[in-house]
């Protein structure tokens, strides 16, 4: 959670991308003698893990994950209790390789799904140069490899879903980017890959200027935050990168410019 009761100008890189379901881990491939199908991914909308030499599916959240070849895409899944902490699903691992001939050949582990990220505050602007995302991360690209007549694959990884964003404003300015995209096939890879689903953004703001990606969905500012309490956080901001620290748990770093 991030509650601000003044302005929060997002000029940077606000991000919960890739903590959410993890991706699963490559199947492994040696000399021959062993060759396992990668493992499903992490989360409610988890992608299933590539067989022998074959990608893993796209995990999925607000959208199904892609499926390709005998994997099958994750399934989308409800966003759940207003300002529930769901976050994206992984994709499943690439099936490794079973050649004699080039040793290790293990499959490209899956990407992870986007995390969830909430902003609260009286008016929200995000600048041009501004992006708040909650973006699945892509898997390892798998490949081939041929000679003595012989050729032999691993299986890529698919990639992450997109995750979850809350925005709650009066006012809320989007001349940047809000993001809770699937993560695509891996650039350049030759090899087949799935990419992942999309995630969810909800904004609860009488006034909403801009888009998102993917759309989102309006809610109301009648309801208040869950006991609106930020007592286990500690802000601080250091030369524009503010620290967001669970004290309970975990500490994130994001780049947050706050106005009052």
């Amino acid at each position: 959670w991030i509650v601000v009761s003044g302005t929060a100008h997002i000029s940077g890189l606000l991000t919960d991308s890739g903590t959410g379901g993890a991706g699963g881990a490559g199947g492994l491939g040696w000399n021959g003698i062993t060759s396992l199908p990668g493992a499903t991914g992490a989360g409610s909308g988890a992608g299933a893990g590539g067989s022998k030499g074959q990608p893993g599916a796209g995990g999925g959240f607000g959208a199904a994950g892609t499926s390709i070849g005998l994997a099958t895409g994750g399934a989308a899944y409800p966003a759940g209790p207003r300002y529930a902490a769901v976050v994206g699903s992984g994709g499943g691992g690439g099936g490794g390789g079973n050649s004699p001939s080039w040793g290790v050949l293990n499959g490209g582990a899956g990407g992870a799904g986007g995390g969830f990220l909430m902003l609260a505050a009286n008016t929200l602007s995000v600048a041009s140069t501004g992006q708040i995302a909650a973006d699945g991360t892509k898997g390892i690209c798998g490949g081939s490899i041929s000679g003595g007549g012989e050729t032999d694959y691993w299986g890529s990884g698919g990639g992450g879903s997109g995750g979850l964003i809350w925005l709650r404003a009066g006012l809320a300015t989007i001349s940047g980017q809000v993001t809770a995209a699937g993560a695509a096939v891996p650039a350049g890879c030759s090899a087949p890959a799935a990419a992942g689903g999309t995630g969810r953004i909800f904004i609860d703001s009488p006034s909403v200027q801009g888009s998102t990606t993917p759309g989102y969905v309006a809610g109301s500012t009648t309801d208040g935050l869950p006991g609106n309490d930020t007592s286990n956080f500690a802000v601080k901001s250091i030369s524009g990168l503010a620290r967001i620290t669970n004290l309970g748990s975990s500490s994130r770093s994001v780049r947050l410019v706050v106005a009052r």
